[in-house]
């Protein structure tokens, strides 16, 4: 019955703001990115779990751990991603220009919006800066929630580097305003929440399909995607299937084999 209830409750109110009649209320769900937590859910040894151990081992081993358990379930093999990468960028020159071009304008000038710039991609980006679009449209403000970005970014810094410091700063950016508690578009719904899975776990797999690097924007930075992931999967456990019944179900039916196929150890035993 309560299910029931929750699933009509989020239905009217969807249908409400896309009518621009009702913003999203102050979000009921704070995340917590708990690294030890997730560090057990990895399987991590407790070595590494020890309460003296330093924080980037944790990290490392948790990073490296996540590797040997996803990379074989994704839909590509992260031992060639690389070599695929070198490939297209051969054989589409124009493209990779473009998609560099981008990377560039997110870092330099600032991240788009649909019609609009807001801030530049990096540790600085307020996340608050967004503005609502014509009847005030969610859109606007939810779009970089989706981490569109991410993947972007992360297959770029398979080729340049130095892009990987504005990316880590994008995600811890992200982290600590999520924390905060006044996210008011961070989880406002199931499709946003579950787009920012796929467009993280491909960031994770882009990055993942580097030599291993014990730094904070080798592994750490890994370490960080997988914090978002665990946090997001843990929020869509208990919700997926209560979306309206058109497209965001059907994405709630892809995310929930999405998750229990490539990423069990992130969702508690059933």
């Amino acid at each position: 019955m309560k299910r029931i209830y929750r699933s009509v409750r989020r239905t009217v109110g969807a249908g409400l703001r896309r009518l621009g009649l009702r913003r999203p209320e102050e979000p009921a769900h704070k995340p917590e990115f708990d690294a030890r937590a997730l560090a057990r859910r990895l399987g991590v040894a407790e070595s590494a779990l020890a309460g003296d151990a330093h924080e980037g081992s944790l990290a490392y081993a948790g990073a490296r751990r996540a590797r040997e358990l996803f990379g074989p379930r994704f839909f590509v093999d992260l031992d060639r991603i690389a070599e695929l990468s070198a490939a297209f960028a051969a054989e589409h020159p124009d493209i990779v220009s473009r998609l560099d071009a981008l990377a560039d304008h997110d870092v330099d000038g600032g991240l788009a919006v649909y019609t609009v710039t807001t801030t530049r991609l990096g540790a600085q980006y307020n996340w608050s800066s967004p503005p609502v679009g014509l009847a005030e449209d969610l859109l606007y403000p939810v779009r970089p929630h989706r981490f569109a970005f991410a993947p972007r970014h992360a297959w770029a810094c398979l080729r340049r580097p130095a892009l990987t410091s504005h990316l880590q700063g994008m995600l811890a950016s992200w982290i600590a305003y999520a924390e905060s508690g006044d996210c008011q578009y961070c989880y406002v719904s199931n499709l946003v929440v579950l787009q920012r899975v796929f467009a993280t776990m491909w960031a994770w797999a882009f990055l993942a399909s580097r030599p291993q690097d014990a730094s904070t924007e080798g592994l750490g930075l890994e370490w960080l995607l997988l914090q978002v992931l665990y946090a997001d999967a843990r929020f869509l456990a208990t919700r997926l299937g209560d979306s309206v019944p058109n497209n965001h179900l059907l994405a709630d039916r892809f995310a929930h084999w999405f998750l229990a196929t490539v990423l069990p150890e992130l969702l508690d035993p059933t």
